[in-house]
């Protein structure tokens, strides 16, 4: 049986393992990957996931990305970690490409943990 998995998919190392920690603390599978080829072919090993990507990960063509990671399994929500250079236009054209949500790079980790917990009880309540 699949289980749920958290992809962190960044190309900042020490943020990537400091969401690593504060995720596998809650008792969640954590995967990290810093390629988004691999990470099409992780999701698509998988039966159900959450993504969190960088911004830059998606370029220099996010579209592309993001339909090859959708593509990969049904049961997947993808959340953009996005930074002051993403700006509103790029947000808003990776929201329209299939991202479900997007969060600022300098989340506060206690913020980002309650968004991903909410976002889970509305995709998958009895995961939450």
């Amino acid at each position: 049986m699949s289980q749920l998995v958290f992809w962190i998919a960044s190309s900042d190392p020490t943020r990537a393992r400091r969401w690593e920690t504060l995720m596998t603390r809650e008792g969640w599978t954590v995967s990290l990957v810093s390629d988004p080829a691999a990470l099409a072919a992780d999701v698509a090993a998988q039966r159900f996931g959450l993504v969190l990507i960088d911004w830059s990960l998606l370029r220099p063509r996010p579209e592309e990305v993001l339909r090859r990671v959708k593509a990969a399994s049904t049961g997947v929500s993808v959340i953009l970690i996005a930074g002051a250079d993403a700006g509103p236009e790029k947000v808003i054209a990776a929201l329209d490409a299939g991202c479900d949500d997007s969060f600022p790079d300098d989340i506060d980790d206690r913020l980002l943990l309650a968004k991903v917990k909410a976002h889970l009880r509305r995709i998958l309540p009895n995961l939450a």
